[in-house]
């Protein structure tokens, strides 16, 4: 069994690179963000979008939530937070289904060094969610970051010192 916070966190990250590839289409964002990214890098990123959501899609071949799956990939962004459920549900059960997004999820461009869904928020997608994992904010002013994080893993870097002005 896996963690119901962690399997959100994974379903939650999931959909940051589904839902730009379901609606805009590959060609589409391709179109719209090659310039921003660089081809390579959009390469990268569209070709784990597509792992990502074949994987799901998969998963839930022949299941009763198969018609929500049918139904989010036509309407993604109506349809995202009911998917990004139905999926957290069944990596709960599924330690293999999580641990196969995951390694997907993680990939990092071997040009830009970021994850498909960081590549796809710097080149301006229009994905609603983001996935800040292992983000390094170092040099930066004025940061604010609201939200739960819910990955349990040993950062791999220091923790920053807070620089916010504290008047």
């Amino acid at each position: 069994m896996i963690d119901p916070s962690a399997a959100a966190a994974l379903a939650t990250t999931a959909m940051t690179v589904i839902v730009p590839y379901l609606t805009a289409g590959a060609g589409k964002v391709a179109d719209g963000v090659a310039e921003e990214v660089g081809k390579r890098a959009l390469g990268f990123a569209l070709d784990t979008a597509r792992r990502v959501w074949d994987r799901v899609r998969k998963a839930f071949d022949g299941h009763g939530s198969q018609a929500v799956v049918e139904e989010f990939a036509q309407q993604p962004s109506d349809g995202v937070r009911m998917m990004k459920n139905v999926l957290a549900r069944r990596l709960e059960g599924d330690p293999d289904l999580a641990h196969e997004l995951t390694e997907l999820l993680d990939r990092r461009d071997p040009d830009t060094h970021e994850t498909a869904s960081q590549i796809l928020m710097n080149a301006g997608g229009d994905a609603i969610l983001l996935d800040l994992r292992n983000a390094d904010f170092s040099g930066s002013r004025n940061v604010t970051i609201v939200g739960k994080s819910v990955d349990m893993r040993p950062s791999p870097k220091p923790a920053l010192p807070d620089l916010r002005d504290h008047d």
